[in-house]
């Protein structure tokens, strides 16, 4: 028998099981994904390296999208924003140069992509079979029958004393006898005893078959908790699996950085449109925004830094005292003097203002004490020559004091 030179076209092919080195090499882009690799100075590269990297080659691009698309799907999800094309293109980018870095990582990352698709199938139908336990594996009909005989038992020891014995061998004789068991519960639970005993139990055949049914019945619930426990025990873990999953394909720090900025820039921009809405609270649904969005959790990543959400929190509490000053001024110019309702008229425009219960990041008191401090200092500021300046300071401390004296609402 023949046998093959080591380095002849015939040993080469029969050592990569067919792989086409000419195909391969007429695909798009392929040669220049072999310059790459440091190797291929002298452009001379094994038959076995040609087809790892062709492989390499032709999934990182279906890894690529399918990252995008779990970068984008998770990160959404958790700050409720929506990440563009080019807002998450670095990926292309960061996985092309790791295909020559590392290939056997883009490999696999591909594996790791395969089970984030296919665990929340097999975590969804391992929740539908607990859920659905106690009907599809029978203990739900088994335990509406034990019920069922227990009360036919029970109805049937009321007529186990001497008279409930003649009203029962009575009915089942006139039953035989007329085809008819008549309407008497009595009556009627001893035919079914009879249907199923061959006859009408006594007092101590009842009590031993009640016993009989709550033992069955106990072990019945045991099998079904025990049962139902292995069950949940085999969830934890396809969740566990998917968490580990999806924390392994969001351990590329370099790449994950990237796109976390964008989406930071975008949070950003989420709460300061937040903070822009119409109303005194705005601020405050702003911060709650803010906490709601400061660590995914799912990826577990940190999208506000600790010395980043310090800056975020000042910015909030300074436009939201700013916005309360703006509001005060405005009631305050336009309140008109002279008039019987005057006072009522100050107190309504300032409505808003003094119904605020958390201003940016404070609490009920400290917004409350920040709101006095504004009105203070307002009124430090105006000219007190003026005779309408004058009126209004009369009135803006009366109602200091009054909105002091208010309860804070529990």
């Amino acid at each position: 028998m023949a046998t093959l030179n080591p380095t002849s076209p015939e040993a080469e092919a029969e050592l990569t099981e067919g792989f086409n080195v000419e195909k391969a090499l007429n695909t798009k882009g392929f040669a220049e994904f072999l310059a790459k690799f440091s190797d291929a100075k002298e452009g001379d590269i094994s038959p076995e390296d040609m087809q790892e990297r062709f492989e390499v080659y032709e999934a990182v691009e279906g890894v690529s999208k399918a990252v995008k698309e779990i970068y984008s799907k998770e990160i959404s999800a958790e700050l409720g924003i929506a990440l563009s094309e080019k807002d998450i293109s670095c990926v292309d980018e960061y996985l092309n140069n790791l295909a020559v870095e590392s290939p056997k990582e883009v490999m696999d990352m591909q594996e790791r992509i395969d089970t984030y698709n296919r665990l929340p199938e097999e975590i969804a139908q391992a929740q539908s079979d607990i859920d659905n336990l106690a009907i599809n594996g029978g203990f739900e009909a088994r335990a509406k029958e034990m019920h069922d005989m227990d009360q036919i038992l029970q109805t049937a020891d009321k007529a186990s004393n001497t008279w409930g014995k003649v009203k029962m061998n009575a009915g089942l004789l006139w039953g035989a006898f007329t085809g008819n068991y008549g309407e008497s519960q009595d009556i009627s639970n001893a035919r079914k005893i009879a249907g199923l005993y061959g006859g009408p139990l006594t007092t101590e055949g009842i009590a031993k078959r009640r016993a009989q049914i709550s033992t069955e019945a106990a072990a019945q619930q045991q099998k079904y908790q025990e049962l139902k426990s292995e069950k949940e025990a085999d969830l934890g873990k396809l969740k566990g699996s998917l968490a580990n999953t999806r924390n392994a394909l969001f351990a590329h720090e370099e790449m994950t950085k990237k796109v976390v900025k964008i989406a930071t820039l975008k949070l950003g921009n989420t709460v300061n449109k937040i903070a822009e809405q119409k109303g005194l609270d705005s601020f405050a649904k702003a911060y709650d925004k803010l906490v709601e969005s400061k660590v995914g959790n799912e990826t577990g990543i940190e999208y506000i830094a600790e010395g980043e959400e310090e800056r975020i929190v000042n910015s909030l509490n300074k436009a939201a005292e700013q916005k309360v000053t703006d509001a005060v001024m405005a009631a305050f110019n336009q309140v008109q003097l002279n008039k019987a309702d005057q006072f009522s008229g100050l107190q309504k425009s300032l409505s808003e203002v003094l119904s605020v219960k958390k201003l940016g990041t404070k609490s009920e008191q400290e917004t409350r004490d920040s709101i006095v401090t504004i009105l203070t200092e307002i009124l430090v500021v105006l000219d007190p020559s003026e005779p309408a300046t004058v009126l209004k300071k009369i009135l803006m401390k009366q109602l200091i004091k009054k909105f002091q004296a208010s309860p804070i609402t529990a």
